[in-house]
């Protein structure tokens, strides 16, 4: 074999071998990007089925039918909730799944404050801010891990504090 015949030989290995690493690498990256955004989109649905728990809540307090309830299935439906958590469960980051467990935690000492009759409406704002600190820290978590969350958010929405003047119906 003469020179130029090797040269040429060990040059075509060369571009195989760079196609094969690329094609391993660009794989590589596409799978990451669909476990990433997997986790973006289990996170956006654990925080619907979240809201829909907490509106439950806030209604179930608000008409006095958690006065009445023994659990608090008797006023949400907890399958798509749940679900939900399984779903990070099995897919999630370990400090996103902590802070949906946190969530989680919370939920249940609300709920559970509810069904014990410990709970009337009064003190609804007072009970719902774990809750709300929970979301919130649940929030910051996922955009650090998941998003482009460098700086955290202070405040998810912008209503009023329950002592804002807005609230006073007889003005």
């Amino acid at each position: 074999m003469d020179w130029s015949s090797a040269v040429a030989l060990i040059g075509s290995l060369l571009a195989l071998i760079g196609v094969a690493v690329a094609a391993i690498l660009a794989s590589a990256a596409q799978r990451r990007h669909w476990r990433l955004t997997e986790q973006i989109e289990a996170c956006a649905d654990f925080l619907t089925e979240y809201s829909t728990v907490y509106v439950d809540y806030a209604r179930a307090v608000s008409t006095g039918a958690a006065a009445q309830a023994t659990t608090t299935a008797e006023f949400v439906d907890w399958a798509a909730f749940n679900r939900a958590l399984d779903v990070l469960n099995i897919m999630g980051d370990r400090q996103v799944l902590q802070a949906a467990h946190d969530v989680d935690r919370e939920l249940w000492d609300v709920g559970l404050r509810i069904t014990k009759g410990r709970l009337p409406k009064a003190e609804w704002p007072n009970a719902r801010e774990p809750l709300d600190e929970a979301r919130l820290r649940f929030v910051n978590v996922a955009r650090a891990r998941l998003g482009n969350g460098r700086e955290p958010l202070r405040a998810l929405n912008g209503r009023p504090a329950d002592d804002d003047p807005i609230w006073d119906l007889k003005g």
